[in-house]
């Protein structure tokens, strides 16, 4: 009689979490592939927080829902009423831009300033997530082991791939960082270092870091390291929102990507000299890797003859935050 009121005892409980808009899941055991969650955890909303009715929702009027829902739907204090979302993203059309604004208020970003990692570009990183009111702080190759309880996001700006082959040590620690849900932001050396090889000038390097399992390639045959660029969008993605169809960004021997069955990768935009994806993005467990082949945190003074890290002489801060903005939430 006790085991029977025992049992029934759970079964009521779980009726009534799942009634409530919870989500239960258990662990299944086994290493997860890449792009794959092994266990999302159980996921309970907050008081009065229907993550439930929020989702399917989402799904059946826009198709896709916000990642940070899933990665953290317990969030006191920093996401709005479900019905303020909704009414919001029916205004404008679009969950990408009714999300943005209050995610970008929530997150922590690290920049990586270790070996490798070139002043002038982790600047203009900095100075970009400044416009944006991001909090952000650095890192280097020695603190690898505190940026998930740190950092939503870490960059790795523009450089030496090598260096960061070479000089970083515990790449396991960013892969897991990404896996439990972390966002990866590559720009140049950094999109180098993110794909498991590295084609250089003919050349092939093992890259032991392997968000991609494919390739990023360069430089380009036909634009000259410091020239500018033109990279084509793609048409009627959340990530290119409001920026017409083609930007102009500085190039800086930066990659473009290929890949054999990566599951989930989009490409972004890609190069009008070569038809090749120039931005790409991806999950990884349970997180994100952005990959950007140009520049778009740069900008050229051709007076002074000198890059400058401010946001002006046609960088492409607007969207670069859409890019972000995609990567974060999705």
């Amino acid at each position: 009689m006790y085991t029977k009121a025992k049992w029934l005892y759970i079964f009521l409980l779980i009726s009534l979490l799942m009634g409530a808009g919870c989500t239960l899941s258990f662990p299944s055991g086994g290493e997860p592939a890449p792009g794959e969650d092994k266990n999302p955890g159980a996921t309970l909303a907050a008081p009065g927080y229907d993550i439930a009715w929020l989702l399917e929702t989402a799904r059946d009027q826009w198709g896709q829902v916000p990642r940070h829902f899933l990665r953290d739907p317990i969030y006191p204090g920093s996401l709005p009423a479900p019905e303020d979302v909704l009414d919001s993203a029916n205004a404008t059309g679009s969950w990408h831009q009714a999300y943005s604004s209050r995610q970008w208020q929530t997150v922590t970003m690290g920049i990586y300033t270790g070996p490798g990692a070139e002043p002038a570009f982790w600047q203009a990183i900095a100075g970009f997530l400044d416009q944006q009111g991001v909090a952000w702080d650095t890192f280097d190759h020695t603190e690898l082991g505190d940026i998930m309880s740190r950092f939503d996001a870490v960059w790795f700006g523009g450089g030496f791939s090598s260096q960061y082959r070479t000089g970083i040590t515990h790449h396991h620690l960013l892969r897991d960082f990404v896996r439990e849900g972390g966002t990866f932001i590559g720009i140049c050396a950094g999109a180098y270092y993110a794909a498991s090889t590295m084609h250089w000038q003919g050349g092939t390097t093992d890259y032991p870091l392997k968000l991609l399992e494919g390739a990023a390639t360069g430089p380009l045959d036909a634009v000259s390291w410091g020239e500018s660029t033109t990279v084509q969008l793609t048409e009627n993605h959340p990530a290119n929102q409001n920026t017409g169809t083609e930007v102009g960004v500085y190039y800086m021997d930066g990659p473009y990507f290929t890949w054999q069955e990566a599951r989930g990768v989009q490409t972004l935009a890609t190069y009008a000299t070569n038809q090749q994806p120039a931005v790409i993005t991806f999950p990884y467990g349970r997180g994100r890797a952005l990959l950007i082949g140009p520049h778009p945190e740069m900008g050229y003074d051709q007076q002074t003859g000198e890059f400058t890290t401010d946001g002006s002489h046609s960088a492409q801060w607007g969207w670069l935050r859409n890019l972000v903005t995609y990567s974060l939430c999705y």
